[in-house]
């Protein structure tokens, strides 16, 4: 055999890329759903009583339920009835897709609780998704109240390499931002509180996270990222939730900041004014 013959070389890197795109989505899909709840089963263990407002928290793309559980557990003291709410899959899956699942959850839950309506505390895709769900898809007609923190409603320039749907739904300029910006809060919808942190790793820039028509809260207390890498060992038992509280803990800080846990009652319970005069955070209201 001349060396003409010879077989080219074997094109390693792209193989190697693709079983660590195939291993990074894997991964990704099953930290996403490590720690799920049907919110039929949360629902079902909520004691029916029309006196406590009811709560729907959502967390975001690869934010397992417990990250909540500090917040719901001070809403209870407070005499609200909280369902914590895990999507199956605000990553790989379309936020779209994630949205239609936000209000299956929620006519699951009102059916189960004989509630008419309910309020939706939602954390960063969580809240892109809901969002859509109550602008879009008519889900305005079932809530109270509409709270986001930390939400790239109009797309983060942190996403660089936009793997996955989820991601690639926030990326300034997506189809999918440009469908909600093009739409607005039907009339008649829920009061909307947007709450976001200004020195945010992950919402570039923070404001981002601003809406039209909203209760904008920027909290800018430096307070917040000391207390939050402080704050050790946190209660959250997946690998990848772990090291983005380390790498990113300004953007999650407001799960276990009870300051924070101070807004969110003071949001969910009063009115604006009472919220724009609230002095438990360095913060500006717009």
């Amino acid at each position: 055999m001349d060396g003409s013959s010879k077989p080219g070389p074997v094109k390693r890197p792209g193989f190697i890329l693709s079983k660590m795109s195939a291993l990074v989505e894997w991964f990704g899909r099953w930290t996403g759903r490590s720690h799920y709840r049907h919110p039929l089963v949360s629902a079902a263990r909520l004691e029916k009583d029309s006196t406590k407002p009811l709560v729907l928290l959502v967390t975001g793309s690869m934010i397992v339920s417990d990250f909540f559980d500090a917040i719901a557990a001070r809403l209870q003291k407070e005499g609200f009835r909280t369902v914590v709410y895990q999507p199956p899959d605000l990553l790989t899956e379309p936020l779209e897709v994630g949205a239609r699942n936000v209000g299956e959850a929620v006519e699951t839950i009102l059916a189960a609780t004989g509630d008419e309506k309910l309020h939706v505390l939602a954390e960063c895709n969580g809240g892109v998704a809901s969002r859509y769900w109550l602008q879009n898809l008519g889900g305005h007609e079932r809530v109270d109240r509409f709270i986001t923190f930390v939400s790239a409603h109009h797309g983060t320039k942190a996403v660089l390499l936009p793997l996955y749907c989820g991601v690639a739904d926030v990326k300034p300029g997506s189809a999918f931002l440009c469908e909600m910006e093009s739409d607005r809060m039907p009339e008649g919808g829920p009061p909307v509180t947007s709450i976001y942190m200004r020195d945010d790793e992950i919402m570039w820039p923070s404001t981002t996270s601003r809406l039209e028509g909203a209760l904008n809260i920027e909290v800018r207390d430096p307070g917040v990222k000391a207390r939050a890498g402080k704050r050790k060992p946190y209660p959250v038992h997946h690998m990848i939730g772990a090291v983005l509280i380390r790498v990113c803990p300004v953007h999650l800080a407001g799960f276990f900041d009870e300051p924070f846990h101070d807004l969110l009652v003071s949001c969910l319970r009063d009115d604006p004014e009472v919220t724009k005069r609230f002095d438990g955070l360095e913060i500006e209201v717009s």
